[in-house]
């Protein structure tokens, strides 16, 4: 992996007033090295035609993709900060490839939310 940049690993939950849970963007882990790209359509990912509900302008929703190193803990892990352009996306999906040589990255499937 060739790092881009450096993350920060956000969740965790609360409870509001009503008793209800609701996600926090609170920090787990800072400093994260990682490398985040667009990713091109076909190629395990994909760039979704939507249109708004209310208005019906039709948006481009964009996937990502980002490694990180193999060691890294995603336990309560839901989005992460691009440290160096401030960008958050949500995490939707995660894989750790096996491998008998070696232990590869994270790969993680991401859609840009800020």
């Amino acid at each position: 992996m060739r790092a881009t940049t450096t993350v920060t690993l956000l969740g965790g939950t609360t409870e509001d007033e009503y008793g209800d849970e609701r996600d926090v963007a609170r920090p787990l882990r800072t400093g994260v090295i990682a490398s985040i790209i667009q990713a091109s359509p076909g190629v395990g990912t994909r760039a979704a035609q939507v249109q708004l509900p209310d208005t019906g302008t039709p948006r481009t929703i964009r996937s990502y993709a980002c490694r990180l190193p193999a060691n890294t803990d995603m336990t309560g892990v839901e989005r992460l900060r691009d440290e160096r352009t401030g960008a958050v996306y949500v995490i939707d999906g995660l894989t750790a490839p096996a491998s008998p040589i070696n232990v590869p990255d994270l790969h993680l499937q991401l859609r840009r939310i800020t």
